[in-house]
């Protein structure tokens, strides 16, 4: 008869390899459209922000989809590598990143290509994580 149990080492052992794994990030998006769907790529993404409590994705070609994930969903589900969760309010991606302004108290002040009077606040905390990030 085979024990109800794992021995600790199998946790272990399991544990280990769920570290190792690489982890399968979000690719694509599809969205309800109309009477149908519709789908757009992660890279085709310049940034993800709330306004007014409703997720939106603005996409490289300057249209704004409506995303039913909360950015805090997305912060889980998109590679870090390429997206970075600069505030409360912005997940960007980091061919979005045209430059980068020093902002009082250590804030780093963000322009965005394509957008550029939108400003992105990173907060002090932030902003050495942000640094390395863009550096990497």
């Amino acid at each position: 008869m085979k024990p109800l149990w794992k021995p600790f080492r199998w946790y272990a052992i399991e544990g280990l390899l769920n570290y190792i794994q690489p982890k399968d990030y979000r690719k694509r998006f599809l969205i309800a459209h109309k009477d149908g769907y519709k789908t757009f790529l992660a890279e085709d993404i310049l940034y993800f922000y709330t306004e007014l409590g409703i997720s939106k994705a603005m996409l490289n070609t300057g249209v704004v989809e409506n995303v039913p994930q909360t950015l805090e969903e997305l912060e889980k589900q998109l590679d870090p590598k390429f997206f970075f969760r600069a505030n409360r309010q912005f997940i960007i991606h980091i061919d979005s990143v045209k430059h980068i302004f020093n902002h009082f108290n250590g804030k780093l002040k963000l322009e965005l290509r394509k957008h550029p009077e939108m400003d992105v606040i990173v907060s002090r905390e932030k902003a050495s994580i942000f640094k390395s990030w863009m550096d990497y």
